[in-house]
């Protein structure tokens, strides 16, 4: 290979390589995200309250709730190997998909608990994703 092209193939993989330390140094770390989560506002509410704003009009709900902090009380209406189906109005449901399903294992249907999370746009349902059980 002809010294004139090493040299610029070795200076672009430097920047590379350098701008992938900058960017994990910069980054928060997950205890720093873990933290800033715990201090936002929360926005408190069942499960039926949450289902019934869906479904009464699911483009203002999106535009309320999509990426704030949610603390939902709920009967579980299913468990699967990645998520809770909490019950809410008739024909309704909000999924909790947890970061870590381990949390979730002693639970049966029809119990009640609270989790948070963060509300996205589900492709069935709303879903509360990285949910966790309060402490």
């Amino acid at each position: 290979m002809n010294s004139n092209v090493k040299h610029p193939i070795l200076m672009v993989l430097a920047i590379v390589f350098g701008l992938i330390i900058i960017g994990a140094i910069m980054s928060p770390s997950e205890a720093q995200k873990e933290q800033a989560f715990d201090k936002e506002e929360v926005i408190v509410m069942s499960s039926v309250e949450l289902s019934n704003e869906y479904d009464d009009n699911n483009a203002a709900f999106y535009a309320k709730y999509t990426n704030k902090k949610i603390e939902m009380t709920g009967s579980i209406d299913d468990i699967s190997e990645s998520f809770i189906t909490f019950d809410g109005k008739l024909g309704s449901r909000i999924d909790c998909h947890p970061s870590d399903m381990s949390s979730f294992l002693n639970f049966r249907k029809g119990d009640r608990t609270t989790v948070v999370g963060r509300i996205k746009k589900g492709i069935f349902a709303p879903e509360l994703r990285n949910c966790k059980l309060k402490k």
